[in-house]
């Protein structure tokens, strides 16, 4: 039988539930079980208890709906619940995208844009992550006759037996999904998803306001990094950011004992009164990682969804027991795509600040504008065309953004004649020159911030194709 929710659960006396539970129970039952009173409580707790089958269909209520009640209100709370999603109706993955971000072009107001270019297909980078059920445990509980009889003796011997029963259920269940969630923070750090930070044992007890002053500038140093576009964050190296207003601190109860939360309000720039939702208590030994401080992501780390969470029930004929079967399936995971800091006293992952130096540059070559494809005879280019020129920069290491390649041409007679700073070359119609040269220079900035040149590439094309006249044409006038 499925759980349904009711009303949050309060400690009731047997009539109460008695009559609570009647309006949802079968015409049969509501016939032989009147709405009980003072007067006929007892002849009521009588016929319940020797009709097995009103018997049956009272317990199964009392623990399907009322044991879901004291479930959603009165058992231990995992403190990482509130990172859940909401329940898979169908399915059982998650499928989690990310996009990444697009190259920018550059605009060239001589380049003919053609079809390939304006109609062309040009999709963005995407990543894709699958989360999958890897929780399907059931929890097992038996209610005996008698149990239900003792629990009539006293005026709230009903809701003292079911708590304590669905206490024992439902508490086992949040501890052990508790666990399980914790447990992803070590697998994590040991598939290297976290960006690591040195900081001080601000959890021993000899610790003292240095070291806490160390680990809130440490926090506040990489809360302001994370609002910038980086792929060092993340476990998937892709570029993304964090919103200030998502970002969550998880700390074992030492460190927060250590740490001056008013000043920890200041690092995420957020009233004092909304730190215990941004700082998540975790106990030490859970995280199981060495020297770990705290663990600095957002709200959407965690990806944690529940796909089944029912009771089935089964009568047992030999013991006279009724056998309850607690299921819950689940999907616990961490997101590879938000970014995840931790800070512990092992040694700092580094970024490297890399200028990227040009190491050489390839041949060049031409190219029709019209469509891009290589031109047929790769010495000659025609008068009164537009080329696209094309020369790559190497770099170390390769993919270096910090690099171009500036154009320049020689040996033309026309103004006409030029080449862009996009690699478009222009040859006039009027042109007179039989050849031109093209010459390619690598060019970047240095760390100090001035432009250098560095490697060549030259190559000579020569021109066919009938030179245009200038207007007005000179006539020859013939003599006479």
């Amino acid at each position: 039988m499925a759980v349904t929710s009711v009303p949050t659960y309060k400690p009731s006396t047997n009539a109460t539930l008695l009559n609570a539970l009647r309006t949802g129970m079968s015409p049969d039952y509501q016939s032989r079980i009147p709405n009980v009173t003072k007067a006929n409580i007892q002849k009521s707790i009588e016929t319940l208890m020797e009709v097995p089958v009103l018997r049956n269909e009272f317990i199964d209520a009392l623990v399907n709906k009322i044991g879901l009640t004291i479930f959603k209100s009165k058992i231990w709370k995992n403190p990482l619940q509130g990172f859940k999603i909401d329940p898979l109706t169908w399915g059982a993955v998650i499928e989690e995208v990310q996009v990444g971000l697009l190259e920018a072009k550059v605009y060239d107001p001589d380049r003919e844009y053609m079809e390939k270019e304006i109609f062309g297909r040009e999709l963005p980078p995407v990543s894709v992550a699958y989360h999958k059920i890897n929780r399907q445990n059931y929890y097992k509980i038996s209610i005996r006759e008698e149990m239900i009889r003792r629990a009539f003796l006293s005026d709230f011997g009903l809701s003292t037996m079911v708590t304590n029963l669905m206490n024992s259920l439902y508490n086992s269940a949040n501890v052990d999904e508790f666990e399980l969630t914790c447990s992803l923070f070590a697998e994590y750090a040991d598939k290297g998803g976290f960006f690591k930070v040195n900081v001080p044992e601000v959890s021993a007890t000899s610790s003292g306001e240095a070291e806490a002053k160390a680990l809130l500038r440490a926090v506040r140093a990489q809360a302001g990094n994370l609002a910038f576009y980086s792929t060092h964050y993340n476990a998937a190296g892709l570029p993304t950011f964090a919103d200030q207003d998502d970002l969550v601190l998880f700390v074992s109860p030492e460190v927060k004992a250590a740490m001056d939360v008013e000043a920890f309000a200041g690092a995420f720039n957020i009233p004092y009164t909304d730190v215990p939702a941004r700082l998540i208590t975790i106990p030490k030994e859970k995280f199981r990682i060495t020297g770990v401080q705290a663990i600095l992501s957002t709200k959407d780390l965690f990806v944690l969804a529940d796909t089944l969470m029912e009771n089935r029930e089964i009568q047992n004929p030999a013991s006279l027991d009724k056998n309850y079967f607690f299921h819950i399936h689940q999907i616990l995971s961490l997101s590879l795509f938000v970014p995840a800091i931790m800070f512990w006293t092992g040694p700092s992952d580094v970024i490297e600040t890399v200028e990227t130096p040009v190491t050489g540059i390839s041949a060049i070559t031409a190219k029709y504008s019209q469509d891009g494809s290589t031109v047929t005879d790769p010495a000659a280019l025609k008068r009164g065309e537009l080329y696209i020129m094309d020369a790559t920069a190497t770099t170390d290491p390769a993919d270096g953004f910090n690099n171009g390649v500036k154009w320049y041409v020689t040996g033309q007679a026309s103004t006409g004649t030029y080449i862009s700073q996009t690699g478009n070359l222009q040859i006039a119609g009027t042109e007179t020159a039989d050849e031109i040269t093209v010459r390619a220079v690598t060019s970047w900035i240095n760390p100090d911030g001035i432009l250098e040149e560095g490697e060549s590439a030259t190559r000579t094309f020569a021109l066919t194709g009938e030179t245009l006249a200038i207007w007005p044409r000179t006539e020859t006038v013939p003599a006479p």
